[in-house]
């Protein structure tokens, strides 16, 4: 008999912050108002069914084609002229959490989660605290293919195993795990965590099979492509090791990102010459983690916020004030502990023609002048190589 619902219970493990009538604390003390919201759950499921079909249908303006189709068949569409319901319903059920506001604590969890703690005018976020319940339903609307349900649950595995929701959720915020054994046509939701080769074993047999359920051939990829998609040529994920607890695991991953970012060079001197004299440099290395970064040197230095411009053809330079950063860092609960997680979406940085460029530029002596990308994303590689004992899941 064909499916026509999913269940996961699940389980916070990691802070999630959401949105709400009132997502941060006031100054009178008002409880904020979080809330366990569809629409977040959705628009986390479409990024990571488009990774999946992306990374079988390819990037061509073909594949693109297709991989639209079949996310708005699935999960509806906005378009004006073909919008509307997809296949698959999603909503929440039987949701039991806590809720707290998040304060400055150890060095790395501050570092990965800095702007949800208070910073100027702004007072800290609420977040859903670990421990906290929930039900994740998906369901198929009547008269629709169940294959549109099976994309929809290897959508959910993937944003189980690799993503997370709402702010920060590629910083190791927003994770949740499944609190009872569940599966879907053979596809388990459940990590084992004795060994970090099991854990490879599960993540690589679980891709194989969703990779299988989307059952069409590559059309063709472009070297650097055109959004993150999940195939070995693009993507690259590493197991990074087990910890007894949650907020352990957080820590270390964000204290060894911390020291691997901060006062680094050849960044920090090109970028002081580069902003106090306008000396031209290759790039700002650095920026492959995601676009805005702010720059601040003390005593007297220079400042200003390094993002991106596109020169386009007409002269109507566009503005980016922020690139998502390419590198998701998760933690997953495991039948015995939990594993930190890096999955590495080796896209295209910025568009074609687009550079970065210094914004707000104070105490300068001359205008720095537009500088290229990174030409690729060594510096993260070479931070899970210098820095884990990591385990890459190897899947084809």
């Amino acid at each position: 008999m064909p499916l026509k619902k999913f269940t996961l219970k699940s389980q916070v493990v990691t802070n999630l912050f959401l949105g709400g009538s009132a997502p941060r604390s006031t100054e009178e003390g008002e409880t904020g108002v979080i809330e366990l919201r569809p629409p977040s759950f959705r628009g986390a499921l479409r990024y990571w069914l488009r990774a999946l079909l992306g990374g079988v249908y390819g990037d061509s303006p073909a594949g693109r084609a297709l991989v639209a189709q079949q996310e708005a068949l699935v999960f509806g569409s906005t378009e004006n002229e073909s919008g509307g319901a997809g296949s698959v319903g999603l909503r929440i059920g039987n949701a039991n959490i806590t809720k707290t506001t998040f304060h400055r604590d150890q060095i790395g969890t501050n570092y990965l989660l800095w702007s949800m703690a208070a910073f100027g005018n702004a007072l800290p976020r609420y977040y859903i605290e670990a421990d906290s319940t929930f039900d994740l339903i998906l369901s198929l609307r009547p008269g629709q293919p169940e294959q549109s349900l099976r994309l929809a649950v290897a959508a959910l595995w993937l944003l189980t195993n690799l993503g997370g929701v709402g702010s920060r959720s590629r910083r190791t915020a927003g994770s949740f795990s499944p609190l009872e054994t569940v599966s879907y046509d053979g596809l388990s939701f459940n990590m084992p965590g004795t060994t970090l080769q099991e854990i490879s074993d599960y993540l690589q047999q679980g891709l194989k099979t969703i990779r299988g359920w989307v059952g069409a051939p590559a059309i063709s990829f472009s070297a650097f492509s055109e959004f993150d998609i999940l195939h070995p040529q693009s993507c690259r994920i590493w197991i990074l090791g087990i910890w007894d607890k949650a907020k352990e695991a957080v820590e270390e991953i964000g204290a060894t990102f911390r020291a691997s970012r901060s006062y680094t060079n050849p960044d920090h001197d090109r970028v002081l010459a580069w902003l106090s004299s306008g000396v031209a440099i290759p790039t700002v290395t650095r920026s492959i983690y995601g676009l805005p970064i702010p720059y601040q040197y003390s005593r007297g230095g220079p400042a200003a916020i390094i993002q991106g411009v596109h020169f386009l053809p007409d002269d109507d330079n566009k503005e980016f004030d922020r690139r998502s950063s390419p590198l998701w860092l998760k933690v997953v609960r495991t039948e015995s502990g939990y594993v930190g997680i890096a999955t590495l979406f080796k896209s295209r940085f910025l568009p074609s023609r687009a550079m970065l460029y210094a914004k707000d530029v104070k105490r300068s002596s001359a205008e720095p002048g537009a500088i290229n990308p990174p030409a690729d994303y060594r510096l993260i590689e070479d931070w899970i190589k210098d820095n884990w004992d990591a385990q890459e899941v190897i899947y084809a």
